[in-house]
């Protein structure tokens, strides 16, 4: 019944459902993540993310093994993981130590950086347009300075910001790679690959879980892949510039289960700075869509 529901809906109405359960799996993800995050040292939750996604992609790398281990550029699928890695971590990171809707809402700038890399490594005209919203983007993440008022002090907000850095340079990467790899091969090989690399730094500083602990770190690769996969979907059948919004239902996902759950109340400061951010980023995504629609997805960034 509700297969043919959603069947009867128009591509963009159907993407944007999609997509609104990406944001709700990786909310609930970053739920998990503050619940262990001090407890459990973020190298050993990065580990858990990535080893428990490879094994919920193993039933595809089994059905098309040449398609998911075969790659021409290594080099490249090495640097891809390397800055996944460190965007994963910083990402954790924040979502440790600051409010929900705080981390979010700096994980939601990657797309201010887009304009001025895009011009430096893919030869894009930085654009008149472009920059005033890059600018308006970056006054947003001051306006959340303010830790008293559930904001970022000046260290986290650096490292959300780094974070946000890596995922765009991941963006430039991907670009590259969909020209010659299929994208089952860059989202396998980038999960093998930062599952070895992060593992001797898990190794460093291991902390035993209890059982509920355990169960906790599992969920992480899985809702994580569910994800991936919901927010895969959703850009398979929906127009980017018409879904895209969607999205940002994350920070109010986010908001919501860090007031239920964590008794996180963001100041007013933050949400200034989130609409500043969501105004300035939905500007520079729509206008990257009217002149590159071949942009990555999303879904394939981390």
């Amino acid at each position: 019944m509700m297969i043919a529901k959603l069947a009867s809906l128009s591509p963009n109405q159907q993407g944007a459902l999609w997509l609104l359960g990406a944001s709700l799996a990786f909310a609930a993800m970053n739920g998990v993540i503050k619940l262990l995050g001090s407890d459990i040292p973020t190298s050993q939750l990065v580990l858990f993310r990535c080893f428990f996604g490879l094994v919920a992609l193993s039933p595809f790398i089994l059905a098309n093994p040449r398609q998911a281990l075969f790659v021409s550029r290594p080099w490249l699928h090495v640097l891809r993981a390397l800055l996944g890695v460190a965007a994963m971590s910083a990402n954790f990171w924040c979502v440790a130590t600051l409010p929900l809707a705080t981390a979010t809402s700096l994980f939601f700038t990657k797309p201010l950086f887009m304009p001025i890399l895009a011009a430096l490594f893919l030869g894009e005209g930085f654009r008149m347009g472009r920059g005033l919203a890059t600018l308006a983007g970056f006054l947003g993440v001051l306006a959340m300075l303010d830790p008293q008022e559930g904001g970022a002090d000046p260290l986290s907000l650096g490292i959300g910001l780094a974070g946000a850095f890596c995922v765009a340079l991941v963006m430039i990467v991907i670009k590259k790679l969909t020209l010659s790899e299929q994208p089952l091969a860059v989202l396998v090989w980038f999960t093998l690959l930062s599952t070895l690399g992060v593992a001797p730094f898990a190794a460093l500083v291991w902390v035993t879980p209890n059982l509920a602990q355990l169960g906790l770190l599992v969920s992480l690769g899985f809702i994580g892949s569910l994800g991936q996969y919901l927010l895969i979907r959703a850009y398979r059948v929906g127009e980017a510039s018409a879904i895209t919004p969607v999205d940002y239902t994350q920070l109010l996902f986010a908001a919501l289960i860090g007031a239920l759950f964590f008794a996180e109340l963001p100041g007013w400061q933050v949400w200034l700075g989130t609409f500043i951010i969501v105004a300035s980023t939905l500007y520079i995504t729509w206008h990257e869509r009217q002149t590159a629609p071949s942009r990555p997805l999303p879904g394939d960034l981390l």
